[in-house]
């Protein structure tokens, strides 16, 4: 069973555009479009036309298609300790 979201308080995590902050979404939601968006304060995982985008404060940071290649806006490290 899940808890019921106190609607009056939804206001408070819309922001001037109308959209919710990361904030009032948890685990993965489908969009309108039926892509599932995982949300969380800063990072948000959308599927756009057949990629899997990650965006960290609404700027795609890196994207990977079905492929499995990942294209990153910065370098990507390996073998070190995340």
């Amino acid at each position: 069973m899940t808890q019921a979201f106190n609607l009056s308080q939804l206001a408070n995590h819309v922001n001037s555009a109308g959209q919710l902050s990361g904030s009032a979404v948890t685990g993965a939601v489908p969009n309108a479009t039926n892509a599932v968006i995982l949300a969380t304060a800063n990072f948000t995982i959308e599927e756009v036309a057949g990629k899997l985008c990650f965006y960290y404060g609404g700027t795609l940071i890196a994207s990977m298609d079905s492929g499995g290649s990942i294209t990153s806006l910065a370098n990507i490290s390996a073998y070190g300790t995340p």
